[in-house]
């Protein structure tokens, strides 16, 4: 009998590290490209504060919710980040010496259909899509920009049951991981 309670335990317990597991996929970070490189005597390190815009494409609708949403996920990722160098965010310094400013174009913003994900895994896909372009606040100089994507298409259960907020953890991470020069990484 005691076997028997042990042999289901350790069955619950790989259930559960299988599922932690899998529910990491949807929050991993994204992936980049890069669109136009950062000049060599440029230092991203050397700002303190960044000024964050979120916004659409001429061609994608997101709503005021959704960019603010997806704002707070990445300053949340660069103050949680070892690396950030960062003093302020999204402060009224616009134009300062010591700032860059972030936009960041969403191309594309696809939640997928969730039955379809859980019918059949790569059906029903989410998508997030952008370009990031970081400039000089007082320059408005274009000093890099990245195309950051994140995707996600599993199946079963955890396909039908991830959403699109789930992705944009791993999106912000990837548009993180870009402003704090660790995308390589």
């Amino acid at each position: 009998m005691m076997f028997m309670y042990l042999k289901h335990s350790y069955l619950v317990l790989i259930c559960i590290f299988i599922v932690s597991l899998l529910y990491a996929c949807a929050g991993t970070q994204g992936t980049h490209s890069v669109l136009k490189e950062l000049d060599e005597h440029i230092v991203l390190k050397n700002y303190n504060t960044l000024n964050l815009i979120v916004q659409g494409s001429s061609n994608v609708s997101i709503t005021d919710e959704v960019k603010n949403r997806i704002t707070n996920l990445i300053i949340d990722k660069l103050k949680a980040d070892e690396y950030n160098h960062f003093r302020e965010f999204n402060t009224a310094n616009i134009g300062s010496v010591n700032a860059i400013d972030v936009e960041v174009i969403i191309n594309n913003y696809e939640k997928g259909n969730a039955f379809a994900r859980a019918m059949l895994a790569g059906l029903g896909q989410i998508h997030i899509d952008a370009n990031v372009m970081i400039k000089n606040s007082v320059t408005k100089e274009l000093l890099t920009e990245h195309e950051v994507s994140k995707a996600f298409a599993w199946g079963g259960i955890y396909g039908g049951a991830t959403t699109i907020e789930d992705v944009e953890e791993g999106f912000a991470k990837g548009v993180a991981a870009v402003i704090l020069e660790k995308a390589d990484e």
